[in-house]
């Protein structure tokens, strides 16, 4: 009779200024059909009605925490999981929702694949739970099932972080062996995160949707999309070390991503009437510069980085953006009403809150 070890999970779930969705984020824990053998939340020194919240569902056995002083969310994310003693840490957001399969469907699935990390996808869904979307199904893999690592990277690298923190279960001894979340970073500490995991795992991919991402006006995210990527110098400097392992086609595709995330901030102005176009002009000039002197830079994979984008639309508006006039020439032709689509290409916006 073969015994499979039935590996124990737990829920970290850092929260900074989570009123309004916190409860129902713990909910959805809570409903789990197999429940987490530790649910761990970290109060990151909340201003608002978070800790009374907390505090009810302290009576309830939940372990809470918090923290006197305000740190970098990478700081909390860390914190959170290292109260942790499971197998396996999910990190989940205040604001996100489980499926009540989540944990039951990553839990047998570690155990029958031998794997180190579980992603589910996701769907996306309003300020009011209104179901708006859901992630696709990323074209380079053949999902569900394990996923070899050259395959997962091929997809990262290629088509963005198709997945969640909130979606994904991974092995708390692969976490302490990477250093978990790099502390240094605003944004993007989860792209960067998996990136280093990924090499050293064995990954399964469901096909199942058991994860809901909220999109809110609230979440930190939507400021960092207003602006440029201040941890982008950060994070084409760890290229090299952080690359070390990926084929040639897999740095290139990685570096057009973060290219392309960088002419984001200016090109999507464009899609905003509200914006100046001397603004939109200016904001250009200064992403041309940065892209410019990251092809200078004594960097190895400099020689990855394209001034132009390569999907035709991006070009045509990335230099329309050159003159005050094309700014206007390019908002008659996309009839500025809604937004302009992101390039595939993109790094996806950074997940943490």
């Amino acid at each position: 009779m073969n015994l499979v070890k039935k590996p124990t999970i737990a829920v970290a779930l850092p929260v900074y200024n989570g009123a309004d969705y916190l409860g129902l984020a713990i909910d959805s824990v809570l409903r789990q059909e197999r429940y987490p053998d530790e649910i761990v939340v970290l109060d990151d020194a909340s201003s608002d009605n978070t800790p009374s919240i907390l505090q009810t569902y302290q009576l309830r056995g939940l372990k809470v925490d918090r923290l006197n002083e305000r740190v970098l969310t990478p700081q909390a994310w860390n914190a959170a999981v290292r109260r942790t003693a499971s197998d396996f840490v999910l990190v989940f957001a205040h604001d996100d929702i489980l499926h009540p399969r989540f944990l039951a469907e990553a839990a047998r699935t570690i155990a029958e694949h031998d794997a180190d990390m579980f992603i589910s996808l996701h769907e996306i869904i309003d300020e009011s739970g209104k179901v708006i979307g859901r992630a696709p199904i990323p074209g380079l893999l053949k999902l569900p099932g394990r996923v070899p690592p050259t395959d997962f990277l091929n997809t990262f690298t290629k088509e963005g972080q198709f997945f969640l923190p909130s979606g994904t279960v991974f092995r708390r001894a692969l976490f302490d062996r990477i250093g978990g979340f790099d502390e240094n970073l605003k944004v993007a500490y989860d792209w960067d995160f998996f990136l280093r995991i990924a090499p050293n795992a064995r990954i399964f991919i469901s096909d199942q949707l058991l994860m809901q991402y909220r999109v809110h006006s609230t979440q930190s995210i939507a400021a960092h999309t207003r602006r440029d990527n201040g941890d982008s110098d950060v994070l084409f400097g760890k290229l090299p070390t952080l690359t070390a392992t990926f084929s040639e086609h897999q740095k290139a595709w990685l570096v057009e991503g973060m290219c392309n995330f960088l002419r984001r901030f200016a090109t999507l102005m464009v899609a905003d009437p509200t914006r100046p176009a001397s603004e939109v002009v200016s904001a250009r000039h200064r992403v041309a510069q940065h892209l410019a002197e990251w092809q200078q830079a004594p960097n190895q994979c400099a020689k990855y980085v394209n001034p132009e984008p390569r999907q035709w639309r991006q070009w045509l508006i990335w230099n329309s953006c050159r003159s005050i006039v094309g700014v206007h020439l390019a908002r008659l032709a996309l009839d500025v009403s809604g937004q302009m689509p992101a390039p595939k290409s993109e790094i996806n916006k950074p997940r943490g809150r």
